[in-house]
């Protein structure tokens, strides 16, 4: 429950220091102004924050033009206006009434700065407008909208720029939309910015990409996806395959040596790594190595590989 130090007016005494001609003129004012605020400090008391705006409006209303003679408790009814707003929207928000929760927030904003709030409103304000809205962006990507999610969480990004969890929830919706080059530059975004899983996503983006090279049969852009992959994951198995194959198809031997001996430590059955190392090695002229590896599948439980390794031995390591 929310407490507000707040005082009924039991008089005119009360609201002014002296009663003056002038004063007289307007005595019917003052006690209008009276009722509202009281009305509004009720409830105030009982939280009704709705009620007590409508009141002190009034009451302000009446009392702004007085000047002087209505100063007082008018600073006091300014002082109360904003995190008034604030409290409503806070309720409204709880109730999941977001369009009326924003509505009055925006209102404690600019109630804030217009009465110089000194209750750092505006500022709680606007943090709650960002959660609501996050809270909305996010829901609409939970439920598959992904073309509102993309504007939704744009419009979050006007706010907050560096933000690499809004970054990363429009890669993934326009992924999930089929437009992959705007998904993977939100990703890279997100990730340049720290966010998490933006990574992972990457990677997963570029082993298919890569993989869908490689049935092409075009190797320049699989060799590009797989480098994209271990850019965001060195010691990814996938990724280092993957640029090992297009390496050699490419004839870049020393590539494919430094992806396959990446690959090695990582497998429990190297053979086939093995196998493709040794023939790089060889293909490059460096008998030794292919030696190396040559020699080490000859254990290998696969026959056709332990046999070609013993034919290479045969005919190189003598």
């Amino acid at each position: 429950m929310r407490r507000i130090k707040i005082f009924l007016l039991s008089g005119l005494c009360t609201l002014f220091f002296a009663v003056t001609a002038n004063a007289q003129d307007h005595t019917q004012d003052i006690n209008r102004a009276t009722e509202f605020y009281n009305n509004g400090a009720k409830a105030v008391q009982a939280n009704d924050w709705a009620t007590a705006i409508a009141e002190f409006d009034q009451a302000l209303a009446i009392l702004e033009p007085l000047g002087q003679e209505g100063e007082e408790i008018s600073q006091t009814i300014k002082e109360l206006i904003p995190s008034l707003h604030f409290y409503l929207g806070e309720e409204f928000a709880k109730s999941d009434r977001a369009v009326d929760a924003i509505a009055e927030l925006k209102k404690a904003i600019a109630t804030a700065e217009q009465f110089d709030d000194l209750n750092n409103t505006a500022q709680k304000a606007a943090i709650l407008i960002k959660q609501i809205n996050t809270r909305a962006a996010t829901n609409l990507l939970n439920e598959k909208k992904y073309e509102e999610a993309i504007v939704a969480y744009k419009e979050l990004l006007e706010g907050d720029p560096e933000n690499g969890t809004f970054h990363f929830c429009i890669g993934v919706s326009y992924y999930a939309t089929g437009k992959e080059a705007n998904a993977i530059a939100a990703l890279e975004k997100a990730s340049e910015l720290g966010a998490k899983n933006a990574d992972g996503q990457l990677v997963n983006i570029y082993l298919r990409k890569a993989q869908a090279a490689a049935a092409a049969k075009k190797f320049d852009d699989m060799f590009a996806s797989a480098e994209k992959v271990l850019a965001f994951d060195a010691n990814n198995v996938n990724g280092n395959k993957l640029l090992g194959q297009a390496a050699f198809e490419l004839k870049r031997w020393d590539a494919a040596i430094s992806a396959y001996e990446k690959v090695l430590p990582l497998e429990s059955n190297p053979d086939n790594t093995l196998y493709n190392l040794a023939r790089a090695h060889e293909n490059k002229g460096n008998k030794a190595k292919a030696c190396e590896n040559y020699k080490k599948l000859v254990t290998s439980s696969n026959a056709q590989l332990k046999a070609f390794a013993e034919a290479k031995v045969k005919e190189l390591c003598n």
